[in-house]
């Protein structure tokens, strides 16, 4: 009998709680504003060129308000990241971009449903604008469907 209501109460608390999903609706993104984007985290993970666009494209990441840390920060661990940023739960942070000499990661919090493609959006308008130049970007838009 426990067993069957611990299952009930799991179900009731997932669909209800309210920082389990937080939905979005015709969202652009990258969000346009940082402050309704939670905290973003920078590394650089391997040393850049000066010279190198992916370097510029770190520079621009920078600009949108994305917080830089060190490479001794495993920005994977987060009771590091926490402790790092001075939060005591991980729905503040949002996501984060690790650069590299030979590839470029985004990562995010599950925990929201638009942290993934916002996280991308910022990571792929950097890359443009590193690599092709200061006038480019990228856009990406959410629509749901009605159901």
């Amino acid at each position: 009998m426990l067993p069957m209501f611990m299952t009930l109460w799991l179900g009731v608390c997932v669909v209800h709680h309210p920082f389990n999903f937080l939905r979005q609706r015709n969202k652009v993104f990258p969000l346009p504003d940082p402050e309704d984007s939670g905290i973003i985290l920078a590394q650089i993970g391997s040393p850049l060129d000066p010279d190198d666009p992916l370097r510029d494209a770190y520079d621009e990441f920078i600009t949108t308000g994305a917080k830089e840390v060190g490479a001794d920060l495993d920005v994977t661990d987060k009771d590091q990241v926490r402790q790092r940023n001075g939060t005591l739960e991980d729905r503040k942070i949002l996501g984060s971009a690790l650069f590299k000499a030979d590839r470029v990661e985004a990562l995010y919090n599950n925990r929201w449903g638009y942290a993934a493609p916002h996280s991308l959006g910022l990571v792929m308008n950097s890359l443009a604008v590193g690599f092709v130049g200061p006038g480019s970007g990228i856009r990406a838009e959410m629509e749901t469907l009605p159901f």
